[in-house]
């Protein structure tokens, strides 16, 4: 389960990007695309849960820019925190195991979602902030 979200109407910025150079491209995707993550990111943080406070500092993003001027930013929980998805969506009820073999019914726990209420929140925001950013990068490149 994710959330998409689709941007339309943004030919013009795509014929100006495809005009530039990929290095070029790279240069002026990569930092908007940083920029937006970070207002995602600190959407995660502020909604995740705070019985220890490890969860909010361990929500990382990364940028991906690809050769054919296509790019993405992952947000999420770092590896350290890879349980926030059982948080997020919930566990059905199951069989745990200890270490010396005993046995019992774990009764599961309901989802309690952040990440994607964040988002939510938050994907106007990093859009605006990517479409500045591009636009400010470019019209610096042109100059």
């Amino acid at each position: 389960m994710g959330v998409e979200t689709k941007i339309t109407g943004l030919s013009e910025l795509r014929a100006q990007l495809q005009e530039l150079p990929t290095k070029l491209a790279k240069r002026v995707l990569r930092p908007a695309l940083e920029d937006a993550g970070e207002i995602i990111q600190q959407a995660i943080g502020v909604r995740a849960p705070r019985a220890s406070g490890f969860l909010t500092t361990h929500i990382d993003f990364k940028v991906v820019v690809h050769n054919d001027l296509s790019a993405s930013v992952q947000v999420g929980p770092d590896k350290a925190a890879f349980w926030a998805i059982f948080s997020e969506l919930g566990t059905a009820p199951h069989e745990e195991t200890s270490k010396n073999g005993k046995t019992w019914m774990h009764p599961g726990q309901p989802a309690r979602p952040f990440m994607r209420p964040a988002f939510a929140e938050s994907s106007d925001a990093a859009l605006k902030s990517l479409a500045d950013n591009i636009l400010d990068g470019l019209k610096d490149v042109a100059k």
